[in-house]
């Protein structure tokens, strides 16, 4: 019958072994938690990216119409 791996370790050892475990742990926590906060950041950064592509667009979209417009005024118009 095989031993338990509590059993093959002495007490000291085991008490190094739960030691680095608290502390793996809570490294992986910390990890976890530093992931989200970059995830989120990403997101911001992401949504004010956004935003200042958006303004960008509607005021070249303005420049155009206004440069048709100007187009257009100068255009002799076709007889019909």
């Amino acid at each position: 019958m095989a031993r338990s791996p509590s059993a093959v370790l002495s007490p000291a050892d085991r008490k190094a072994a739960l030691a680095n475990a608290k502390v793996a742990a809570k490294t992986a926590a910390a990890a976890v938690s530093a992931s989200e906060k970059a995830a989120v950041a990403a997101a911001k950064s992401y949504a004010k990216a956004q935003a200042a592509a958006d303004k960008e667009l509607i005021k070249l979209k303005k420049e155009a119409d206004k440069a048709k417009a100007a187009l257009d005024a100068l255009a002799p118009t076709a007889a019909v």
